[in-house]
């Protein structure tokens, strides 16, 4: 274990210092949600303040998280950041059960406006949230092979470096919020 990464059963160190990634990947997650959740309320016609529409906009949030950390280790904030949930004694996708927890556990990590969750990286030695722990999961930087070689470095910056030629990357270093990176 080092200061910068967490090592997996199969040997292979990654990189858990992505707070501030993880904290713009549930921005972006959360400008999602609001949009879909504003279109689900008005199709059923509701303000999403009334009981059905307010359960029905819960349960899609908590099926989006859940489903897609699970399933491909990354909601759609996490991959334009470049980063994925793993589990920790593998380093493979968490699969849908430990999504289901890490989500659960969500809610108290959501607390004082994710203060709970932010301490709970912060003072983790493998950054992880309250929600990690019991699910044995680790936000990690994504970790792109080269065709034929399964030990090279990475770029870390997800599939979407780019969209039609326009990089993204360069959006989020200009603020000097992401680390720059050798080779993107």
């Amino acid at each position: 274990m080092t200061t910068h990464g967490a090592t997996v059963a199969r040997g292979a160190a990654h990189d858990v210092q992505v707070t501030d990634r993880r904290i713009v990947a549930t921005i972006v997650d959360l400008i999602l949600l609001i949009i879909v959740s504003s279109i689900v309320a008005a199709i059923l016609g509701g303000s999403g303040q009334d009981g059905i529409t307010g359960f029905t906009m819960l349960v899609l949030a908590f099926l989006y998280y859940a489903v897609f950390q699970g399933r491909s280790g990354q909601t759609l904030g996490k991959k334009l950041l470049g980063i994925r949930v793993i589990r920790e004694g593998t380093g493979d996708v968490p699969g849908v059960g430990r999504g289901f927890i890490r989500t659960l556990l969500g809610l108290v990590d959501g607390q004082f406006v994710f203060l709970v969750g932010l301490i709970s990286i912060w003072v983790s030695q493998k950054n992880q949230r309250i929600g990690d722990m019991p699910a044995h999961t680790l936000v990690v930087r994504n970790q792109l092979r080269r065709s034929g070689d399964e030990t090279a470095p990475l770029s870390g910056y997800g599939e979407l470096a780019s969209v039609r030629g326009i990089p993204l990357v360069p959006l989020f270093r200009a603020g000097a919020l992401l680390p720059s990176c050798e080779g993107c």
